[in-house]
């Protein structure tokens, strides 16, 4: 899931990563980095996410994608104070 934030110049985002994973079940995830196509402000952009790793006593048991995509909205970015 996408994460929304404010436009601050960049093309970086932020995620968190779903899963589906049996209860109980120990396993951690990660990604190296999510990144809108461009900087500008908008709703609904696509995110692009890379580098999906996951880990843990039970990943083994388990199929992944090692990239992603979602949506995520950057807002306008208030000047005056």
């Amino acid at each position: 899931m996408g994460i929304d934030r404010v436009y601050n110049g960049l093309t970086s985002g932020t995620v968190t990563l779903n899963d589906n994973r049996v209860g109980g079940d120990v396993l951690t995830t990660g990604y190296g980095a999510a990144s809108f196509a461009d900087k500008n402000v908008g709703v609904g952009k696509t995110l692009t996410v890379t580098g999906i790793t996951l880990g843990g006593a039970d990943a083994g048991n388990y199929t992944f994608n090692t990239t992603a995509t979602t949506t995520a909205d950057i807002g306008k970015l208030g000047i005056m104070g």
